[in-house]
């Protein structure tokens, strides 16, 4: 696909300039305590959507059909589908990680989806599907998730000090520099707008963000950026559907930043004994002055089972939960990693001029797993879709030991209390011709009780173990993989989670 070029282009063009933007002149320090650090402003960004299709091995064909392959599934969707015009709107925040790269976060409304073009369909099922309307030809698709972005921007060049003597053309003209912009962007699934499917099976997305353009100062407090932006998730949106759906846009963003003023204190006279005293008190040993620095962290979390008890097919948990339905004996099917958003508040203190430092990252953590598993007997096929989400308050404890200036490693322990215990359950019988999934299925939301015949624990520790690497003065990217015990009483079942975040400190270590 063409936006998939431009995609990989923009990342290929983001790393290349990382480097091309070292060797730049350093930015004037100018103002460096008149302004907050903290921009805050809003972003909109005019799209063009669409996605791209792979096969998925679980479904033998379409949702409708199953004597179509899907091969020419892929190809007459793609015979009547286009382009959708899409948007992103919300809130940003930005704060310079140094003279060249700015750490951006914020919460933004991303819209994603498709045309069907229903004139070009021959297949009077699919017409059916969306109520056709000679007069309507065109139906849009759409999703609308909830982001929350992380990533990078930079500048190519210098950025120049704000003059008051020049004219509003003159700085214009010179006050503007060319960026790029790298990162991810975590979304969460507010809308279903497939007609095809009741069960969605996928609600968090994980997107890889791109872009490159210009900045444009317009004045001291404000400062507007456009960049040509490419946004391209990184698994379906969709776990239940006969084909894996891979979504993108490409567009132009706009985002508008504002500065605010640090409001000045106004200081007392001091006299000449305040003087005498305040020169008695104030001498220190620099070294006595660290304190805790605070910071948060937010990232992707990958939770997969272990334990002797995990190999055990969901069917065969709790017997009387299943006493409804006819239990096969021949079965295939396994257990999937579960993917959920990972946040935390951030504190440590270091010692030993940062070579040395405890921390923790106190916050919300989920486990648990994604399982399919199908049943086969004289009947048909039994298919089964378990997600298992526990949700806990979970407190860490690590030591951090500096290898160099920039990497460092760390371990330590955790405990974590059970704040929300939710297993969904879908189950539906087919038979080796069609396979609908619309018709009334065995859906439920239990608890673990319900499901294991066996309670959660409400407290479960664990281990950690991590690399971490300083990507400015107040900003590190850490991976660590995390080790629990058992989460279910009497119940061989325990987690191991692998987290990718991004932390970023208010105060810098130095």
């Amino acid at each position: 696909m063409k936006i998939r070029g431009i995609f990989y282009f923009l990342i290929i063009l983001f790393i290349h300039s990382l480097a091309v933007g070292q060797t730049a002149a350093p930015a004037a320090k100018q103002n460096k305590k008149k302004y907050k650090k903290w921009q805050r402003g809003f972003q909109f960004s005019y799209d063009y959507s669409y996605r791209w299709l792979t096969d998925n091995p679980r479904y033998k064909g379409v949702f409708y059909d199953t004597t179509i392959s899907d091969k020419s599934a892929i190809e007459m969707r793609n015979s009547f589908e286009g382009f959708k015009k899409s948007y992103t709107a919300g809130l940003l925040f930005e704060r310079p990680i140094n003279n060249k790269f700015f750490f951006q976060t914020g919460a933004i409304i991303n819209n994603v989806g498709e045309t069907i073009k229903l004139d070009k369909v021959s297949d009077p099922r699919i017409k059916n599907l969306f109520y056709y309307d000679p007069k309507k030809p065109f139906v849009k698709v759409s999703y609308t998730s909830f982001d929350i972005p992380l990533a990078v921007r930079f500048t190519f060049g210098q950025k120049s000090r704000y003059d008051t003597q020049r004219s509003a053309v003159s700085y214009l003209k010179f006050n503007r520099n060319f960026i790029g912009m790298g990162g991810i962007q975590a979304s969460y699934l507010l809308s279903n707008g497939t007609p095809f499917l009741e069960n969605s099976g996928m609600s968090f997305v994980l997107r890889g963000i791109a872009g490159i353009g210009i900045s444009q100062g317009l004045g001291e407090k404000m400062t507007l950026n456009l960049m040509l932006t490419a946004r391209h998730a990184i698994n379906p949106m969709y776990l239940d559907d006969a084909l894996n759906s891979y979504y993108y846009s490409l567009g132009l963003t706009a985002q508008i930043l504002f500065k605010k003023k640090i409001k000045e204190k106004k200081k007392a006279n001091t006299t000449i004994v305040d003087a005498c005293l305040l020169h008695k008190l104030r001498p220190r040993d620099p070294k006595q002055k660290k304190k805790a620095i605070f910071g948060f962290t937010f990232g992707a979390n990958v939770s997969q089972p272990f334990g002797s008890d995990a190999a055990k097919k969901d069917i065969q948990y709790n017997p009387s939960f299943w006493n409804s339905l006819i239990v096969p004996k021949e079965s295939s099917g396994r257990k999937l990693p579960l993917t959920s958003p990972q946040w935390a508040l951030h504190m440590e203190y270091n010692f030993l001029d940062n070579r040395l430092g405890i921390f923790s990252d106190p916050g919300f953590i989920r486990r648990g797993y994604f399982a399919r598993y199908d049943y086969k007997d004289a009947f048909g096929t039994l298919r089964t879709q378990t997600t298992l989400k526990k949700t806990y308050i979970d407190v860490p404890l690590n030591i951090r030991v500096a290898l160099s200036e920039w990497v460092y490693v760390f371990a330590g322990g955790n405990i974590s209390v059970l704040v929300r215990d939710k297993v969904k359950f879908y189950a539906q019988y087919f038979d080796d011709t069609s396979l609908d999934l619309n018709p009334t299925a065995v859906k439920s939301v239990l608890d673990t009780y319900t499901y294991y015949a066996k309670p959660s624990k409400a407290f479960v520790w664990g281990y950690t173990g991590g690399i971490g690497f300083v990507i400015g003065d107040n900003a590190d990217f850490t991976f660590r993989v995390n080790k629990t015990s058992d989460y279910i009483k009497d119940y061989s079942l325990y987690g191991i989670n692998a987290q990718a975040s991004l932390t970023y400190l208010f105060k810098r270590r130095k």
